[in-house]
């Protein structure tokens, strides 16, 4: 009995040194880190959901705008950025094309399941960035947080498929920011866009009305929000004309961040309004 007793003392003892000998080689599968980068891809892949990629480190310029939600940039230069959610492929061409033809630069936000890799690569191809505003385009800050992340990461690959870049910009469908959905925007290495110039065009405005609108809010730094909406495009060049009279550049959003630093409350940008003379 005495002897039996030793020997599984002795066991116990040796047990820890064991574990800690294997530190160097591979774990077994199901207990990976959660991330694992990849020099080939340039990507993170996350164990357990094939595919799960987020971009690699934030370019230097993005790294004081991180885990925070941005309403704009507070610098001196007469500029603006123009973004447009709910984008898909049915009407990525006639949107391209009008911003181009009169001389935008934009971001525009796009629903992944509404999306295709040649809708992408259209619009990367003229100069448009392109953001993420979920797959389906669902309030997602009440998501569970693994569907909160595929909601993501499912249009972040669609997107980097078309244009060959990992989309920094997120934008969550109906500004729904609850915690499971800026986790999941953080956790993809995502900088996450509000807004502080929403004309309304969702509730019909457009013409000279949705320019009234837009124009009488205008101030430099802004984030502007318009929509995929026939009658917004058919207002671009009426757009593009009164921001030009008000020497306002339209810039992306990435552009737009390297300016200045980022502000997270529209009050931040109040003392820039004398840049834009009417």
């Amino acid at each position: 009995m005495r002897d039996t007793l030793l020997v599984l003392f002795a066991t116990l003892l040796l047990l820890p040194i064991g574990c800690s000998s294997s530190a160097g080689s591979k774990p077994p599968t199901a207990d990976k880190a959660a991330a694992e980068w990849r020099s080939d891809t340039g990507t993170y892949t996350v164990s357990g959901s094939p595919g799960h990629t987020r971009r690699p480190e934030v370019p230097d310029w993005a790294i004081p705008y991180e885990k925070k939600l941005i309403v704009g940039v507070v610098t001196d230069r007469p500029a603006v950025a123009l973004t447009i959610d709910d984008v898909g492929a049915k009407e990525m061409k006639p949107l391209v094309d009008a911003l181009v033809a009169n001389g935008l630069r934009a971001t525009l936000f796009c629903v992944g399941s509404e999306m295709t890799t040649e809708a992408a690569t259209y619009a990367a191809a003229n100069g448009i960035e392109l953001a993420n505003h979920s797959w389906e385009h669902k309030p997602i800050g009440w998501f569970r947080p693994a569907a909160a992340n595929e909601q993501i990461m499912r249009t972040n690959r669609l997107l980097h498929a078309g244009t060959g870049e990992w989309p920094i910009w997120y934008r969550a469908p109906f500004q729904n920011y609850q915690s499971n959905g800026m986790k999941a925007a953080v956790n993809a290495g995502m900088l996450v866009a509000g807004v502080s110039n929403d004309p309304l065009d969702y509730h019909g405005y457009k013409g000279d009305e949705l320019v009234k609108r837009l124009n009488r809010r205008l101030k430099p730094g802004q984030i502007i929000l318009l929509h995929k909406l026939p009658g917004t495009i058919a207002t671009i060049p009426a757009l593009a004309d009164e921001l030009k009279r008000r020497n306002a550049t339209t810039l992306t959003l990435s552009q737009l961040a390297q300016l200045g630093p980022p502000a997270t409350s529209a009050w931040q940008l109040e003392p820039l309004s004398r840049f834009f003379p009417r």
